[in-house]
């Protein structure tokens, strides 16, 4: 189905984004450079989506929707990012400001590929805002999951090795007081340095 093929591709484009901005090397992008990786991106968030879109046989009103409704989400997922790469080694980053990126970046994918669907499924404005909702929460929540798995059930943990500040992170360091805040601290730095 077109519309499965369009959040394929826009979810593989974003994938690779974060695995670049977090700094993250996948065993399958052996022999490309950087710059390769993030044309790729491009292409699979930039081109191939507006053009899979704009052949939907669907009324053109129906395709702006789904158009603007891409770029909506794109703004929203941008500002996420920046507020996630802004926080990386972060010391005074709070539970709350973790918690709005999360819900700007990957709440806001899947919400996307929510709205999206009701859109092309001709919903009504009140049956996408709850679709939407739904999969904002969604995606916030397996955001939050994938955090606690990286910091207690993988091999290494990427999140320590990049000094991102997840939320089960910025949550303890938020809870610790004077000394045993800036034990924690320096065990991040170590952590950073030996993982």
């Amino acid at each position: 189905h077109s519309l499965a093929v369009i959040t394929t591709l826009l979810f593989l484009g974003i994938d690779i984004i974060d695995d670049l901005a977090d700094g993250d090397d996948r065993k399958f992008w052996e022999g490309y450079s950087r710059d390769e990786i993030n044309l790729a991106a491009m292409l699979l968030l930039c081109s191939l989506p507006q053009i899979f879109i704009s052949r939907l046989d669907i009324p053109p009103k129906k395709k702006n929707i789904l158009h603007q409704t891409l770029a909506e989400s794109f703004l929203l997922m941008g500002s996420g990012q920046q507020f996630d790469l802004g926080f990386t080694k972060s010391l005074s980053v709070t539970v709350d400001e973790v918690e709005k990126s999360v819900i700007a970046k990957t709440g806001e994918e899947l919400a996307l590929f929510a709205a999206l669907a009701a859109h092309y499924a001709g919903a009504t404005k009140k049956q996408v805002k709850h679709y939407t909702e739904f999969a904002r929460h969604l995606g916030t929540a397996i955001q939050f999951s994938t955090d606690c798995h990286d910091l207690f059930e993988a091999p290494y943990s990427r999140d320590l090795i990049h000094g991102t500040r997840t939320l089960p992170i910025v949550f303890h360091l938020e809870r610790k007081k004077c000394e045993e805040r800036e034990v924690f601290i320096r065990e991040l730095a170590e952590a950073e340095r030996n993982v």
